[in-house]
This record gives structure tokens, C-alpha cells and sequence, in this order.
């Protein structure tokens, strides 16, 4: 097994989990998988609030680590989904967040902070009837893009 490269892909494995916990989210999967085609590791970490019903995850964040230990930005995915809503409908169709693909290991609670309080505004819009998208400073949450 290849070692280069491995204590830096850990140590950013568990600072994103780290931020997960530190914003109250749980973390359902942190996972590292070596890409020899990259030349590094690629890291997921997917985490939910506690009350979550859903097998899908509230939020995930990825990064890549290359083999010499430099990371890459951390990317955050989120979708604007309710806890009471059909999973497969509500899938289909919720708005998902596009926007935070450039985060630093150091701005990552805030901007966790700032999606969890984004997707609380995007599911009290879509309550009111309004449609996406749904536009802040950073970030814009569209409706999913049909497969073709």
C-alpha cells in the first residue's frame, strides 16, 4: 500500500470532520479513497443534523490531497431538502447549492454555519411558494439539473 502522502490526506480527513461536529452536524461517513491516476488521496466527508431521516446526507464536503501532502480547496454540497418531504421526490427535485467549491480548512465552520443558515432560508422560500433560484452572496441553489 502506498504511504506517501497518507499522515496529511488523515490529518485533513479529521479536521473536516472536526468542523462537521463543531457546527452540530453528525458525521454519517468520512471516508479516504488513493486515486494512483491523481497522484492522491481523495477525501468525503457527508454529515447530517442528528434528527435527519433521510439515507441521503444534509451535506457533504470533498477534497483532494496529493501524494506530496497539499491539499486542495474543500468543496461543500448541500440540498434544500425537508425532514418530513418524499426522499425520492424531494430529491429529484430540491434545490441544490452551488458556489462553495474554494473553501480553506480555516474558513470551513463559517461557511458550514452559513450553508445550514442558507438552507434553512431556501426551505422557508420554497414553504412560501416561491421557486428557485435562490441567490446570497456566495452561493446560488437551483433546482436540479434533468438528466438526459
Amino acid at each position: 500500500m502506498l504511504r506517501a502522502g497518507r499522515e496529511p490526506a488523515e490529518d485533513m480527513k479529521r479536521r473536516l470532520v472536526a468542523a462537521c461536529e463543531e457546527v452540530g452536524l453528525e458525521v454519517d461517513r468520512a471516508q479516504m479513497c488513493l486515486t494512483r491516476a491523481r497522484d492522491g488521496r481523495f477525501i468525503v466527508v457527508s454529515a447530517s443534523l442528528n434528527w435527519w431521516p433521510h439515507d441521503a446526507h444534509m451535506i457533504t464536503l470533498q477534497t483532494f490531497v496529493n501524494l506530496s501532502g497539499t491539499a486542495a480547496r474543500v468543496e461543500i454540497f448541500c440540498q434544500a431538502i425537508g425532514a418530513c418531504h418524499d426522499p425520492v421526490g424531494s430529491f429529484q427535485s430540491a434545490p441544490l447549492m452551488r458556489g462553495r467549491k474554494d473553501v480553506t480548512v480555516n474558513q470551513l465552520v463559517d461557511d458550514l454555519q452559513d450553508t445550514l443558515l442558507e438552507r434553512a432560508m431556501v426551505l422557508r422560500a420554497l414553504a412560501r411558494g416561491e421557486q428557485p433560484p435562490f441567490v446570497f452572496d456566495d452561493t446560488v441553489w437551483d433546482p436540479p439539473r434533468p438528466l438526459v
